[in-house]
C-alpha cells in the first residue's frame, strides 16, 4: 500500500486538519481505480454503519452526505437533504447567521474557530423539536478538489435526560436529609 503524497493547498491554515485517503498512491504506474474503488466502498461502509451521524457539505454548504444514524436523529431522509442548505433545515434561526458568516470567513481566509473542536449546541429535529448535540467538524479538499466539510454529531438527550434524572434524586436526597 501507498500513501497519498500532496503538498497543502495554497492559502489553507497550516493549523486546519486535513483529511486524506490512506492506501492511495499518485505515483504507482498501476491502474489505481480498483484500490480507489475499494477504499470508496470501504468509507461507505463505515459512513453507513456509524452510530453518529457524519453529515458532510460542500463548501457553500450544502449536503452531500447524510448517513443513516442522521437520517435517524434528524427525521429527514436522505433524498429529502442531499443538495439542500444544513444550516436552514438542522441549526436553529439564532445560530444560521454565524454559520453561514463561518462558512464564508472559511472560503475567504481558511480560518475556523469551530474545526477540530468538539462543541455542545443545539440542533433541529425535522418536526422542529431542539435538542442538544455535541459537534466535531473537519475540512477537508475532496477527490475532486473542491472544498468540504463533515460534521460527526452526537444526539446527547438521552445524556441530558440521565443528567436531569441525577440531580433530581440529589435534590430530594438532599430535601429528606434536611
Amino acid at each position: 500500500l501507498g500513501y497519498l503524497h500532496c503538498k497543502r493547498p495554497e492559502g489553507i491554515d497550516p493549523q486546519t486538519p486535513l483529511v486524506l485517503a490512506p492506501g492511495l498512491s499518485m505515483t504507482d504506474s498501476s491502474d489505481p481505480t480498483p484500490r480507489i474503488q475499494q477504499y470508496s466502498n470501504s468509507r461507505d461502509a463505515l459512513i453507513a454503519a456509524a452510530l453518529d451521524c457524519i453529515v458532510t457539505t460542500d463548501a457553500e454548504g450544502r449536503v452531500v452526505e447524510f448517513n443513516p444514524a442522521a437520517q435517524s436523529t434528524f427525521g429527514f431522509t436522505r433524498e429529502e437533504i442531499l443538495g439542500r442548505d444544513l444550516g436552514e433545515l438542522i441549526l436553529p434561526p439564532e445560530q444560521r447567521g454565524a454559520h453561514r458568516s463561518g462558512l464564508e470567513r472559511f472560503q475567504r481566509d481558511h480560518r475556523s474557530a469551530i474545526i477540530g473542536q468538539r462543541l455542545h449546541l443545539e440542533a433541529l429535529r425535522k418536526s422542529g423539536e431542539r435538542f442538544p448535540v455535541e459537534l466535531t467538524v473537519t475540512a477537508y479538499i475532496n477527490a475532486d478538489g473542491g472544498q468540504e466539510f463533515t460534521a460527526y454529531i452526537r444526539d446527547l438527550t438521552e445524556r441530558e435526560l440521565e443528567r436531569t434524572r441525577r440531580e433530581e434524586v440529589a435534590s430530594q436526597l438532599a430535601q429528606v436529609t434536611e
